[in-house]
């Protein structure tokens, strides 16, 4: 047998005759058809070329499914398997044997045949050639090549695993076995999550694999798919940071390898598995993967995984390395992989998600910093453009209305109005108008939005803002945060003069009356209330309802239960000043003897000229009835 010795110029001859034999790229990037610079290169690229979900570890099956024994191969496959086990004391012929059982297998890889029954006929024989004879290089080559091609034919087929780790460690410098085993390991997991468990503790054998053969990349990529596939488990994150270092062999395969596709794409896709649901103590050791992450997606534009998993790694990690990312141009990096695959459902919404991440999280000088960056690369358009795309994908949707909300200034709403954006907040309130976290996050937007402009407050009307806000109020009236920011956002709305009649048209004072009522002790509900129906009742026709549907009892109720309330005392006495214009509610006042609550509302009321002017006016009107039996009796009783 000849010694096998890899190094930066080739592989031995041992390893070149097995990597003839099944043509083992054991890269799971997928082909892409539609892209011309990622092509099919091997057996296993047109067996495992697939769409995994960011988190998804499952390679597809072969498209046909056969019953085992009906044809000739099957047959034949049969008495080999006999013959195998009759020449158990000739390794020389077993190792003829299993040349030709391996030729059978590689010829129904190819013709994308699925044989169930497959793994039980041949498996147990060939783990048992492992078992009897491990020194033997030449026979475990083939047995480790026929285990990777039979978990393909037949992925119900989980045993030899523990064999196949042995093979590994018994035959460290051959390449050809690290590569067979890998990749049927990384076949058997994939098919059987179950089985991750049992493989946790032997990790180590291939990290020790990846250590000693560093410069060859097709077995880098197999063993870093294992990786992928174990970071995908919970109980099993912890080997990557703390235990084996398993981070620190990614990050070394990324470094010695930065212009490969497939393992860059697989290194990402286990960074990425990696992170997802992992706590900071995981992701705190993301640092050294930040530039590398970003200088990937930069030279390997046109590869798709890629892109998807940068994007997946970096939303996952951008809560703890917001700075770093934003330092390192994440994200021009991040709009240009968007802008890229618009097509792309995922890695538009992991796009998002880290855009959001970077525009929110941090100091007010970073986000500012960020939020200039995302619009100078006209990141608006592409984020509105994949939320237009992807109607139903809520979680594109919530990452976009949070980065809409990150804009925060006039001049940045002016441009977010220009393209569109009005019309995709009203579009989720109307989609998801049974969804709290979406009318939370548009109604926080609205609330920013009115506050800043006239015009804003007109366009919202305009387009039908006003029958959303206050239907997605009424849906959602249990929500705290939806009632807050609801009334807040009424209440800017109030200020336009035009808009006033229409929310009364809407049923808009009935609303609001009513959830005063329910949120009675919140001071900032019951200001932005009473400032909203003080604004209303300058409409004559307004002052009717506000009347009648008890607006005068909710000002009084909420002064008595805010008594120390700044806000909420001025806003109050700005509703009774504006409702004294109508003389059915002057006659509620003092039914509800006003007076004295308004009163005593003296030094309480925010030290502003105008508070206070408005307060005496409201105490002066409220006077002038004095000649009233009620009015009088109550002042003689005042010292």
């Amino acid at each position: 047998m000849t010694s096998v010795a890899t190094s930066v110029g080739g592989e031995s001859e041992a390893t070149e005759r097995v990597s003839n034999r099944i043509q083992l790229d054991v890269s799971s990037v997928s082909s892409n058809n539609s892209n011309p610079v990622i092509k099919k290169r091997s057996l296993l690229d047109k067996t495992n070329s697939s769409n995994m979900p960011p988190r998804a570890g499952a390679m597809p099956t072969l498209s046909n499914s056969t019953s085992f024994g009906k044809s000739r191969g099957d047959r034949e496959i049969a008495q080999y398997v006999v013959k195998l086990e009759k020449r158990k004391d000739d390794p020389k012929q077993q190792v003829e044997v299993l040349a030709k059982l391996r030729s059978i297998l590689q010829q129904r890889v190819q013709q994308q045949q699925q044989v169930p029954e497959l793994g039980p006929t041949l498996g147990p024989s060939v783990v048992e050639v492992m078992r009897q004879t491990p020194t033997n290089e030449e026979l475990i080559e083939e047995c480790t090549c026929i285990l990777y091609l039979l978990s393909i034919l037949d992925p119900t087929f989980k045993k030899g695993v523990a064999r196949l780790f042995k093979a590994m460690e018994d035959h460290r410098e051959n390449v050809a076995i690290q590569r067979a085993a890998c990749a049927a390991i990384r076949r058997v997991i994939s098919k059987n999550p179950d089985a991750i468990p049992r493989i946790v503790p032997s990790v180590g054998v291939i990290l020790r694999s990846i250590s000693e053969h560093p410069d060859n990349a097709k077995f880098l990529c197999s063993a870093l798919e294992v990786l992928a596939i174990v970071a995908s488990h919970p109980p099993a994150k912890a080997i990557f940071v703390y235990r084996d270092g398993a981070l620190h062999q990614v990050v070394a395969a990324m470094k010695k390898h930065p212009n490969d596709l497939s393992i860059q794409a697989t290194a990402l896709r286990t960074l990425s598995n990696l992170a997802y649901g992992s706590g900071s103590d995981i992701t705190s050791s993301y640092g050294p993967t930040v530039t590398l992450i970003i200088r990937a997606m930069k030279r390997h534009i046109m590869h798709n995984k890629v892109q998807l998993y940068g994007c997946c790694t970096l939303h996952y990690i951008a809560s703890k390395h917001h700075e770093s990312i934003s330092d390192a141009y994440g994200i021009p990096t991040i709009l240009a992989a968007m802008k890229e695959y618009s097509h792309d459902v995922m890695l538009q919404e992991q796009g998002c998600a880290a855009l959001a991440i970077l525009l929110v999280e941090g100091s007010p000088e970073a986000t500012v910093a960020n939020v200039n960056a995302f619009l100078k690369d006209d990141g608006l358009p592409l984020v509105l453009d994949a939320m237009l795309q992807n109607p139903q994908n809520l979680e594109t949707q919530k990452h976009g209305l949070d980065i809409l909300n990150a804009l925060k200034t006039k001049d940045n709403y002016e441009l977010m109005l220009s393209a569109g954006g009005l019309d995709v907040i009203f579009s989720n309130m109307k989609s998801f108008d049974c969804n709290e976290d979406i009318g939370k996050k548009c109604l926080e937007i609205l609330k920013t939005f009115t506050r800043l402009s006239l015009d804003f407050q007109r366009a919202v009307s305009a387009k039908g803002g006003i029958t959303l806000v206050l239907g997605t109020m009424r849906r959602h009236v249990q929500s705290h945060e939806i009632q807050d920011a609801g009334f807040a956002c009424m209440r800017n709305l109030c200020l336009h003069q035009d808009n006033r009649l229409t929310v009364e048209g809407e049923g808009g004072i009935s609303t609001l009356l009513t959830h005063m009522t329910i949120y009675l002790k919140d001071a900032a509900i019951q200001a932005y209330g009473c400032d909203a129906l003080g604004r209303l009742a300058s409409e004559p026709q307004n002052q009717i309802s506000i009347a009648s549907e008890g607006g005068v009892a909710a000002a009084l109720s909420s002064m008595k239960e805010h008594p120390m309330h700044p806000g909420v005392q001025d806003r109050a006495c700005f509703l009774l000043l504006a409702m004294t214009e109508y003389p059915p509610a002057v006659v509620t006042m003092r039914e509800k003897e006003a007076l004295v609550t308004v009163r005593e509302a003296r030094g309480r009321v925010p030290p502003k000229d105008l508070a206070k002017q408005r307060l005496e006016s409201l105490i002066s009107r409220l006077e002038k009835e004095e000649g009233s039996s009620w009015f009088g009796r109550k002042n003689a009783a005042t010292p």
